[in-house]
This record gives C-alpha cells, sequence and structure tokens, in this order.
C-alpha cells in the first residue's frame, strides 16, 4: 500500500506521462518528425532529402513586418502557402489581381494532360491490346511452324515478351504455356509488379531496372491507367540488341509479323505507327531503332517479300548486321551500364516502342559522370557530388544550358561546376542547343521556357529589374518544366548515371444586376510566353482529327477560346510595355482570371469519361516526377511542385499605386530511393503533412519564410 507521499508521486507520474504522450501525438499528427535527419522511407545520409524545418513559415500574410518590408525593398515579395491546392482558388479574389507567367503554364500543363490521357483511354489502349494479340499469335504461328534452329528459338523468345506484355495489359495469353515457361513469364511479372529495383530480367536475359515500373504521373488514377503505363514501360525499355544474332532474328520476326499481320482491317503495322506518332506529337521521336528503320535495311538486304526460312541465312544476316552498324545509336543512357563501357554501341538496337530523346534528358546525360568526372573543389560538398564524381544533375542545368544566367551562376556558387570536363561539355551543349528544334509539344514546351530569361523591356515595373524577379523567374521555369517532366514520364527517356568501376451575373427573376465597377489589375508582361503558348495550342487543335479525336466543334471551340484569350493577354501586354492605360473591358478579363482559366479546364461534358479519367484531384497543383537514376546509390532525382505561393506586387496601375495578388509556382529539388519513386499521391501526402524537404536556398532572395 501507498501513502499520501507515494499516491502524490504516482498522480505527477501519470501527469508527466499523458504529458509526453501528448506532446508525441502532436508531433505525429501535425506530420513533424522527431529525427529531422532523413524523410520517411529514406536512407543514406546526404544523399537523401532533409525534412521541413521551422524556417519555411506557411502562415506568414501580408500584414507581417517582415513581408512589408520586403514588398517595400523589392517591390514584390512571395509568400509560402498552404491554404490552396488549386492555383485557380488564388484567383478567385475581389482584390486587384496579377496575372502571373505561371498561371498560364500551369494551366496549359493541365490542358495537355488531358489531352494526352483522353488519347490513352479512349485509343491508344485499345490499339495496344489489339496490336499485342495480333503480333503474339503470329510469333507463335513461326513457331510451330519452323524446324528446330535459332529461328525456332527466336520465334519462342518472342512469344514470351508480348505474353509477359498481353498480361500486363489485359491478362491471358497463358493458355497451352508450358510449365516451364509460365514459371519464366510469372517470375517476369512478379519483378515488374514488385518493382524493387534492379535484377536479371527471366524473359530477356539482362539487367532492368523493375523500379520503373511503379506507375506514377497520371497514370496511378485507375487500374486501365496503370496497365497501360506497365505495358508501355515494357515496351519502351526492353531491347533487341544489334549486336547479338539471336536478337537480331528475334527483331526480323516482330518486323515481319508488324508487316504481315491484319488487325481489324489494318496491317500491324499502320496500327503501331499510329500509336508511335501520336505519342510522339506529345513527346518527341524515339533516338533508338525502331520499326521503320529495320524495314528499310530488311527490303535492302532480304528483299520485300520473303520466306522465313531464309531470314537466317548466314550470309544475308551477316550483310544485315554490317547495314545496322551504320544506323544511329542512342543518345541517352537509359538503363544500367558499368562505367567505361561503349555504352551508346552496346545499346545500339530495336526498341518495339522506344522511349524518347528530349534535350533535357541530354543535357542530363552530358552532365553527369562518365561525361563529367571527378570533383576538384575543396571546400563544398555540392548537391551533384557523390563518390568523388557528379553522379547527379541539376534542374539547374537544363535551364543554364537554355539561357539562364542565373541557373549558372547558382551552380557555380554552390560548387557545382567544380567537376573535371563539366565546363567542355556544358559548351558543347550549348552550342547543340539549336540542333534540337523540333517540332513536337514536348519540345516546343521546353523551348518556351527561354522567354523566361529574356530582358522584361521598358515601361515594366521597376521590381521586373531586380536580381530577385529573374530568380522567381528561374523558379517558374523549373516548375513549369516539372510539369513537363511529369506529364510525359511514361514515354520520355530518363537518363542513368554510369556505374562506377570502383564504386453568376443574374438576378432570380432573370434581371441583370448593376455592372460592379472594375478591380483593375495587372498582366506579367511576358508577350511571347503568351503568342508561343497559343501557337502551340493552334498546332494541337489542327491535328485533332489526326490524333483520333472525334469532330466536336465544342472542343475545338475551347481550345480557340484559349488561344483567343492568350491573344488577349499578348495584346495587354504589350499595351502595357508602351505605357498605355488597359480598356474596361481587358481590365474585366484581368478581373475575371480564375474563372477564365478554370474554365478552359472544362471537358467532361464533350465526352463520356469515366470518374477516373477526369476528377476534382485534377485542379491540385502539387506533382512530381523523378528525372534521373544514379545506378552507384540507387537513388533518383525527384523534382516537384507544391502547393501555389501567393506573389504580391506593387504596381502602379493608370497612376495609382496597388498591391497586386496572384500565384506562382512553389519548387522542390531532391534525392530519393529509386525503389520507392514518388507518386503525386504520396507526394501530396507529404506536403499534408509537413513532410515536405527543404524549398532551394537560392529562393530566399524573393521570398520570406521566417
Amino acid at each position: 500500500m501507498l501513502g499520501k507521499k507515494g499516491n502524490t508521486l504516482l498522480i505527477l507520474l501519470v501527469i508527466l506521462s499523458i504529458m509526453v504522450l501528448l506532446v508525441y501525438e502532436k508531433n505525429v499528427i501535425s506530420g513533424k518528425n522527431t529525427d529531422d535527419s532523413a524523410p520517411p522511407h529514406a536512407t543514406g545520409g546526404d544523399d537523401t532529402a532533409k525534412l521541413r524545418d521551422n524556417n519555411q513559415n506557411y502562415n506568414l500574410s501580408l500584414t507581417d513586418p517582415s513581408v512589408q518590408k520586403q514588398l517595400k525593398d523589392k517591390g514584390f515579395v512571395v509568400l509560402p502557402n498552404k491554404d490552396h491546392m488549386s492555383l485557380y482558388e488564388v484567383y478567385y479574389k475581389n482584390t486587384p489581381l496579377f496575372v502571373t507567367s505561371d498561371s498560364i503554364l500551369h494551366t496549359s500543363h493541365l490542358i495537355f494532360d488531358w489531352y494526352l490521357r483522353y488519347l490513352e483511354i479512349a485509343h491508344l489502349r485499345g490499339d495496344l491490346i489489339n496490336l499485342t494479340d495480333g503480333l503474339l499469335a503470329a510469333n507463335i504461328s513461326y513457331y510451330d511452324g519452323l524446324e528446330d534452329g535459332e529461328l525456332k528459338e527466336s520465334a519462342l523468345k518472342n512469344s514470351l515478351y508480348f505474353t509477359v506484355a498481353k498480361q500486363l495489359l489485359s491478362e491471358g495469353g497463358m493458355e497451352n504455356v508450358p510449365e516451364n515457361l509460365g514459371k519464366t513469364i510469372k517470375d517476369e511479372i512478379t519483378l515488374i509488379e514488385e518493382h524493387k529495383g534492379t535484377a536479371i530480367s527471366p524473359v530477356m536475359g539482362y539487367k532492368e531496372d523493375y523500379s520503373q515500373y511503379i506507375p506514377r504521373g497520371h497514370y496511378n488514377r485507375s487500374p486501365e491507367f496503370q496497365s497501360y503505363f506497365k505495358a508501355m514501360m515494357w515496351y519502351g525499355r526492353l531491347s533487341f540488341p544489334a549486336n547479338n544474332d539471336l536478337n537480331i532474328l528475334q527483331t526480323l520476326l516482330i518486323c515481319k509479323a508488324l508487316k504481315e499481320t491484319k488487325i481489324k482491317g489494318e496491317t500491324a503495322s499502320q496500327v503501331w505507327e499510329r500509336i508511335y506518332k501520336t505519342t510522339a506529337f506529345f513527346t518527341g521521336e524515339s533516338d533508338d531503332l525502331l520499326y521503320g528503320d529495320y524495314e528499310k535495311i530488311i527490303e535492302k538486304t532480304y528483299g520485300k517479300d520473303i520466306s522465313i526460312k531464309y531470314l537466317s541465312d548466314k550470309k544475308k544476316l551477316s550483310l544485315f548486321k554490317e547495314e545496322l552498324k551504320k544506323l544511329k545509336k542512342p543518345a541517352i543512357l537509359s538503363i544500367p551500364v558499368r562505367g567505361g563501357e561503349k555504352w551508346d554501341e552496346k545499346l545500339q538496337g530495336f526498341r518495339f516502342m522506344g522511349q524518347r530523346f528530349t534535350f533535357d534528358s541530354y543535357i542530363f546525360q552530358n552532365l553527369v559522370y562518365d561525361r563529367v568526372k571527378k570533383y576538384k573543389g575543396k571546400d563544398k560538398k555540392p548537391f551533384t557530388e557523390g563518390r568523388g564524381v557528379r553522379t547527379f544533375a541539376r534542374g539547374l542545368d537544363v535551364m543554364a544550358v537554355l539561357g539562364s544566367k542565373e541557373a549558372k551562376d547558382i551552380l557555380i556558387k554552390e560548387g557545382d561546376t567544380d567537376f573535371d570536363c563539366y565546363n567542355e561539355q556544358f559548351e558543347k551543349l550549348e552550342s547543340e542547343k539549336e540542333n534540337y528544334r523540333h517540332e513536337d509539344l514536348y519540345n516546343g514546351r521546353l523551348r518556351l521556357l527561354q522567354n523566361l530569361f529574356k530582358s522584361p523591356g521598358k515601361s515594366v515595373p521597376p521590381f521586373m529589374t531586380t536580381d530577385e524577379w529573374k530568380l522567381k523567374q528561374l523558379n517558374t521555369a523549373l516548375g513549369s518544366w516539372t510539369e513537363l517532366k511529369h506529364d510525359t514520364i511514361l514515354y520520355t527517356k530518363q537518363p542513368y548515371t554510369m556505374e562506377q568501376r570502383a564504386l453568376s451575373t443574374m438576378k432570380k427573376g432573370g434581371e441583370p444586376e448593376p455592372t460592379p465597377a472594375v478591380v483593375k489589375g495587372y498582366v506579367e508582361p511576358s508577350a511571347d510566353i503568351y503568342k508561343e503558348t497559343a501557337l502551340l495550342f493552334k498546332k494541337l487543335r489542327k491535328n485533332l482529327s489526326n490524333l483520333g479525336f472525334p469532330k466536336d466543334s465544342a472542343l475545338e471551340g475551347n481550345l480557340r477560346g484559349f488561344e483567343l484569350y492568350l491573344s488577349s493577354l499578348e495584346e495587354i501586354s504589350r499595351k502595357e510595355l508602351s505605357g498605355k492605360n488597359l480598356s474596361e473591358e481587358e481590365y474585366r478579363l484581368i478581373e475575371n482570371t480564375g474563372s477564365r482559366l478554370h474554365s478552359a479546364l472544362s471537358f467532361g461534358h464533350y465526352f463520356d469519361v469515366s470518374p477516373e479519367f477526369q476528377t476534382k484531384e485534377d485542379d491540385k497543383m502539387p506533382v512530381i516526377a523523378d528525372v534521373l537514376t544514379d545506378i552507384n546509390s540507387e537513388m533518383v532525382l525527384e523534382e516537384a511542385t507544391g502547393t501555389p505561393f501567393l506573389i504580391f506586387a506593387e504596381i502602379e496601375i493608370e497612376k495609382e499605386k496597388k498591391i497586386c495578388q496572384g500565384a506562382v509556382y512553389s519548387y522542390f529539388e531532391f534525392k530519393w530511393p529509386a525503389k520507392d519513386r514518388l507518386t503525386d499521391e504520396k507526394w501530396r501526402d507529404m506536403l499534408l503533412n509537413n513532410k515536405e524537404p527543404l524549398l532551394p536556398q537560392w529562393t530566399d532572395s524573393f521570398m520570406v519564410r521566417k
């Protein structure tokens, strides 16, 4: 039995325990990690992202003294914000508005992504299923009709290859498959579904990075999108090397099947071409050898119509291999390879639906090991260094090559250029960038960002001539680029660092209400941004029927309406730059920015689409994309946008100074374990639970967050 003192002590211990638990629960509920050295699921110390700490404040307002000082000293200020997940919410305000380039670029991303999603579900997935079925049946038929030998073995391997794709797309294809071969296929599917990391492919016989099969981007929204993602990733990544006779025979049989197989009145090659050209319009061309490349030299070597048994003729096969050597080699390393290997020669070969070359990925490839080598700095440990070499790149590398002096200055300041061969490689890329002005939407969106690095011109508000504004524009470019990588994550090649050898206005009665006085706002005078964006949408509109969209005047009208809106912003920008006053109609356009931008995303009534295809989640701004893989650390480079941040700017409008409000990107860049490549859903959870990494330090110049 305890006495009075014992009882008192017990009560105190209980109270103390409760207090400890309450503190613990508060930290857990708020998302505060008691160990802020690494985020959840991350490992590896310096190679992982650091958690947000108290210097990243999301509770500041315009009335805060530090915010007022920044606004007075610099003319504008950006504030972290978590009150809105959608950019458009920021613009539904009865206050002078600041229409930013960020808001236009973000809306453009959502529109482009919608069109791609529609095509994938309405057309491409069905085409891919039919194509897979046809080519699987053709190769089984080849196998059954061939005598034993390399050609028969090639037909068998092709049958396994297409069975995996069929399993991923719609299941099936396992009928009458021998038990030992069935196990091979099941083992392959298991590796894809578990997507843990690098392993030897049971079907292909070489190393594959299975973490790439984690559905991400917009592909996690439904089983149909997920299956399409995995099948296209399989077709896009797995190759048939040009230096191996068996792989060449496999390719010859695939090409023969593409040419001869009929699918609902079309040849398989026509179906293949439709899938490839549609996706190429959005994402660009592949740097791998494809059906068209092989078909040309097949006709040259074997003739137009040949019997299957002659494909393995040693003399013709030898001639075919010599012709293959003359063809292009890949410019981007997209699989794990050891340092010292001539990977462009090793990787030359056929990919059924090869992932696409993009200039930004090419930049990354040429600015990491082994194109860039040893670290020669002393006092810093830059973000890009690993094991004494440049194992990572940064989004800043892309922007620097595209023309951002600010990006280059940051890279120099933070030690990310202190590597052997970096400057030489950088100059090479600068000299090459005009060679990659392709007409697809991807490269158009990438080139568009260069306008953000131009001088703003005359008659702009003073803050737009400051260094801080230039850094804000760099942030905009990186945010828009992140969305571009997110939209095209399935199709574009992701570069790999080589493995080191050693390592309403109406009343109820229908009477019009009096028109309220207009609240005058301002458009960021980035005329070229609006002009070139409108041209991209015009290109899309002109190609709707070619892409497979039904004839729909409402849909075309929606695009044309956004083009006209962009043209109006261009005209307003030019008037602002020339010092001319805007009309009341133009001020009304600015005042209604939220509804005008949001209405551009109203697609649902045009087509019968499933809830998974278009949801309220689509309005949310945060997205994420992994853009580079370092095989040495087994980490990836994640690029992400967060919630829309608020921008306040002091702008003189018709000789009256106003504080205008708008929205800008928040941008994050960090390393993360490859086996846990982040999805939009995981990233948004991190943001909601305050588990996001720190913002780039260089954004401190235009942002108040303490």
